[in-house]
């Protein structure tokens, strides 16, 4: 929640100035990436990002793979996310 409010204010719509989109400020190209990883499917365009269903699942499929990459440090992980392009 605390990610949500931070990055969105809990708006679906948000689109920040460098492109970040939707409720978890996913930024397209690394949606797809992470879609893949995760094994979600990365067909959706960058318009479906606004879908909070779809922004949500890209969104907990980033933070846990980023928990995986600093050894599940919660800190490290926020810090990632906010950096994530």
């Amino acid at each position: 929640m605390a990610i949500l409010a931070n990055e969105s204010r809990f708006n679906p719509k948000a689109k920040s100035t460098v492109g970040a989109i939707g409720i978890g400020q996913v930024m397209p190209k690394s949606a797809k990436w992470y879609a893949e990883k995760c094994g979600l499917p990365s067909d959706f365009s960058d318009e479906d990002l606004y879908l909070t269903e779809i922004n949500l699942t890209i969104s907990a499929c980033a933070f846990k793979e980023m928990l995986k990459n600093v050894n599940n440090s919660k800190i490290l992980a926020l810090i990632s996310y906010r950096d994530w392009e």
